[in-house]
């Protein structure tokens, strides 16, 4: 296999804005990398890069992201949004694999604030936002997503009691190209809807609202009750005393 280099093929698909052109690799070190060298030399909003294989990914806080060739969706979207929609890009990349999850595997997801995507309890998808300025002042995202196809984590020690797969929860497998085209096509209808609808998808599937949960961030852990969300994301937690604290980002546990 080759390793960056050229792509194997390109996908057009006039129909759509996001996803309109789609890169497809077989080995990259990182998509994320992919679609970051085009987005520098000009490439237009809604532009994508796959990869059968990485030998390279990363997650949230720089942790690897574990999968066979073939056995995840490692995909990585440029997207050029306006100042308003810059804000929910987590809630728009979530609400649309759920969306497309369900359509490809009849499979319901939930979600862990704050981009990632669960089913059966355990995580099927995460979301990595990644936001730069251009040249002329404007915002420059690449939304990566890694979502678990037809790995099975049991055979991941690293992930076996957390990560979950659409094959394990349907018993159905699905090509990465497939899942790419289902997943660009939902993100190109949910970044047009507006926020109090994309909100309301997001908030009503959220699984740890009104539970109460321990926030791991800069600064040491937050214990409290998720009350509710902001319209932009942020987590608003009710600690022990009563003080309301709103929170960017952080690690969410559970507690009992």
């Amino acid at each position: 296999m080759r390793t960056n280099g050229s792509p194997l093929f390109e996908r057009y698909d006039a129909a759509t804005d996001i996803g309109r052109r789609l890169y497809v690799h077989d080995r990259v070190t990182s998509t994320m990398d992919m679609a970051w060298a085009l987005a520098e030399a000009g490439a237009p909003h809604g532009d994508a890069v796959m990869a059968f294989a990485q030998t390279a990914g990363r997650g949230r806080f720089g942790r690897a992201w574990l999968s066979e060739p073939g056995g995840s969706l490692m995909l990585s979207v440029i997207l050029r949004p306006s100042l308003d929609i810059a804000s929910r890009l987590s809630m728009i990349g979530a609400v649309a694999v759920r969306r497309a999850v369900a359509d490809l595997a009849g499979i319901s997801c939930t979600f862990k604030w704050p981009n990632d995507v669960f089913a059966g309890g355990r995580k099927l998808c995460g979301i990595l936002i990644d936001g730069r300025v251009d040249t002329g002042g404007g915002a420059v995202v690449v939304m990566g997503i890694g979502l678990n196809l037809n790995m099975r984590p049991a055979d991941y020690p690293e992930i076996a009691a957390i990560a979950t797969s659409v094959l394990v929860e349907s018993g159905r497998r699905a090509a990465p190209e497939e899942a790419a085209v289902a997943v660009l096509r939902a993100l190109d209808a949910v970044h047009a809807e507006t926020g109090a609808e994309v909100l309301g998808e997001w908030r009503g599937a959220l699984h740890m609202l009104g539970k109460r949960v321990s926030v791991s961030r800069r600064g040491g852990a937050l214990d409290g009750i998720a009350e509710d969300v902001a319209a932009d994301g942020a987590l608003l937690l009710r600690d022990d005393v009563g003080a309301l604290h709103r929170l960017e980002s952080g690690e969410v546990t559970l507690r009992a």
